[in-house]
């Protein structure tokens, strides 16, 4: 079962159980008892990171002909530019993978709803054959 699933059976129960409560409540207050909710504690679920694989890239730089090497004000300047393409990488690869994860989510609820709902259209469409084919027999007898 997905995440997703677990957490929409979780939001049920969490419902059935305030529900629950709240009656409980009522009941305690009518009765002029003194009602003390008990502490529920709710599983956590969490997405599993994607797996990764480290990926190393070099930066090369050139003087373009000025036969000196560069500064360390030069090289952290370009180390800070680095960091942050990296970072705006890693965001839009998390960006574009959950992205794709959600559309595969909803490609396949849909999927399920369409087949639910065409094995429920055939069972109607059986029915009333079954119907038909046993209303012709009673004219024939």
């Amino acid at each position: 079962m997905d995440v997703q699933n677990k957490i929409a059976e979780q939001e049920k129960k969490k419902q059935e159980f305030k529900e629950e409560m709240d009656r409980d409540k009522e009941e305690k207050e009518a009765a002029g008892e003194e009602f003390k909710e008990p502490d529920q504690k709710w599983e956590v679920f969490k997405e599993d990171k994607y797996q990764t694989k480290n990926v190393m890239y070099f930066l090369c730089m050139d003087t373009l002909g000025q036969d000196r090497e560069f500064t360390d004000k030069e090289k952290d300047f370009v180390k800070g530019i680095v960091k942050e393409i990296v970072q705006s990488w890693e965001e839009m690869e998390i960006k574009i993978l959950t992205h794709d994860k959600e559309m595969r989510a909803a490609s396949k609820k849909k999927i399920l709803e369409t087949a639910e709902k065409e094995k429920n259209d055939m069972a109607e469409n059986i029915e009333k054959v079954v119907e038909d084919k046993l209303g012709e027999e009673a004219k024939y007898k």
